[in-house]
């Protein structure tokens, strides 16, 4: 009598790029940050790349995915803290060296996991050839929409977009109510634009605003979330 051998489960999308960097030291069918590519461009002030036009202890906002988790231990205790976190953080342009000291890790110690796709806030540390970064903060993804986004703005363009399609747009934001502002960027054929805010009514909740539904009304493309970009807003559509 022979056995059956039970089917081993499918590997998840993020399990097979795990082992492909494991095994080939880089990405190949895809890159766990291509998913987020609207979120890094949204709320990332800077990509890795940029950090060595920047100057020493520059605020930034970063995306990547978080790697080479280490935590050691300082000879200078603070409070009785001597635990701190070295890390490297990952985008689509590179990786930088990235530290977390006892204080600001005892707040976000959880928060540091292998492999995860999140947002950090930190400064810019010029002591090494290589620039890095001196975290004070981790988001997730969904944190950073929560925290960092600015507006929603929705772009409508005349002779394109009919004006009852206004009331389809409020049924629609009415589901995901919440404090964010929404703001309408109107063109005209001749490249002119007018930027509307929206009534409190209609604010929204970034984490639930359905962008297909509103993209399925007004086009790919015409839903923006505008974001921090060196402490101003992204805003100009």
């Amino acid at each position: 009598m022979t056995s059956k051998s039970c089917p081993r489960p499918e590997w998840s999308d993020s399990e097979k790029l795990k082992h492909e960097k494991e095994a080939l030291d880089f990405y190949f069918s895809s890159h766990p940050l291509a998913q987020y590519a609207d979120d890094l461009r949204h709320f990332a002030t800077h990509t890795v790349n940029q950090l060595g036009n920047l100057a020493a202890n520059q605020e930034v906002i970063l995306g990547g995915v978080l790697t080479q988790i280490r935590l050691m231990n300082t000879k200078k205790a603070r409070n009785g803290n001597t635990r701190y976190a070295r890390c490297k953080l990952e985008d689509l342009t590179g990786a930088a060296e990235c530290v977390m000291w006892p204080d600001d890790y005892l707040r976000h110690k959880d928060d540091f996991v292998e492999d995860r796709v999140c947002f950090v806030r930190g400064s810019v540390d010029r002591t090494r050839e290589e620039p890095g970064l001196i975290l004070a903060r981790v988001m997730s993804v969904e944190q950073a929409q929560r925290e960092l986004t600015k507006g929603l703005v929705l772009l409508l363009r005349l002779g394109v977009h009919e004006p009852d399609i206004i009331t389809a747009l409020g049924r629609i934001l009415e589901r995901a109510r919440g404090s964010c502002p929404v703001f309408l960027c109107v063109r005209d054929g001749a490249g002119k634009k007018a930027q509307l805010k929206l009534g409190e009514s209609y604010r929204i909740n970034p984490t639930n605003v359905p962008i297909a539904d509103l993209e399925l009304l007004l086009g790919e493309g015409a839903v923006k979330f505008s974001g921090p970009v060196n402490g101003h807003s992204r805003n100009g559509y």
